[in-house]
Parts: structure tokens; sequence; C-alpha cells
């Protein structure tokens, strides 16, 4: 959902969805100028969720800079931090922290540590945010929609390799 708020027009992202820009972006597109990114990012391996550590590590590291760019939006990536112990032969799992606060232009205003809980703060300014819009105009040049684009940009590259068959090198 996008809704507006005395500080600006708010879009909420839950968790792992933030991963897929082609479901963040068209909250920009519909007028979201702040992204709110709530997580539960788990470190992962043997105690401490699914997936790798050190991939889980880089994607979080990366995620909520892709993100702002992608959507040219102010990005608050939120989460969790500390371990839980939940027993027997599950043990302690531990969240990777590092909440932070991404500019429309990628720039990190303010980051938590990995390992505590902290309270983070950035001043949002809408010229940081027209200025970044205007800069590269990846939302003006957005389609609204980008499933449409998508499926005629697929539907040539099958016609391509059909019609390619048998030619160039190799025939």
């Amino acid at each position: 959902p996008v809704f507006a708020t005395r500080v600006g027009t708010v879009a909420i992202v839950i968790c792992y969805d933030a991963w897929f820009p082609e479901y963040v972006k068209p909250l920009a597109v519909r007028g979201a100028e702040i992204i709110v990114n709530i997580n539960s990012i788990w470190a992962g391996g043997r105690h401490g969720g699914i997936g790798d550590q050190a991939a889980k590590r880089r994607y979080w590291r990366h995620i909520p800079t892709a993100r702002a760019l992608d959507t040219q939006s102010y990005l608050m990536a939120c989460n969790g931090c500390g371990s839980h112990s939940f027993g027997g032969e599950v043990g302690t799992w531990s969240r990777l922290g590092g909440s932070r606060i991404v500019d429309p232009a990628g720039v990190t205003m303010a980051r938590a540590p990995a390992d505590r809980a902290a309270v983070i703060a950035a001043t949002l300014r809408g010229s940081r945010l027209r200025r970044a819009r205007r800069s590269i105009g990846l939302l003006a040049d957005t389609s609204s929609s980008p499933g449409q684009v998508v499926g005629v940009v697929q539907e040539g590259l099958d016609r391509q390799v059909v019609e390619g068959e048998g030619e160039g090198e190799g025939s």
C-alpha cells in the first residue's frame, strides 16, 4: 500500500518482498517517496535460519541501496538484531541487524550496528528526492504496466531464437 502522511508519501514492504525490484518499483511509480522495509533477517547457516550466511550478509548489505536506487526513493530498512534461543536441536539463531536509511541517490544516511539495538535517524528532504529523480528519469521512463513490457520483450526474444535456429556459425 501507498499512503500519504505529513512527512511524505509512504509505502511499506515486508521482509523478503524487498529483494524483488518488480514488487518495490511499482510503489514508487504510484507515488511512494519513502519506502519502509520491515525485516527479520536471520544470519543463516546450521543454527540460524535457512540459506547461506555469507550470501545473506552480502544481499542484506546491497538490497537496501539497490531498492533506493531502483525507486529513487528514501529506503528505510529495519531489521532485528541479537540472538534468540529456540532450544534443543534448533539452537540459537542470530539476526543480521544493520538497519539503515538510504537516500534516493543510494547514499547511506544512517546505519545501526549489527550486534545491538539502536535508534537511527536522518533528515529526509524533498529537494534531495526531487534532485535524484531529475538526475536520471528512471521513474518517468518506467511503464505503469511493467509486466506487459517484460511480456513483449520475452515474446521478441522467443521469436528471435526460433527464427534464428540453424543460422550463423556451425550451420
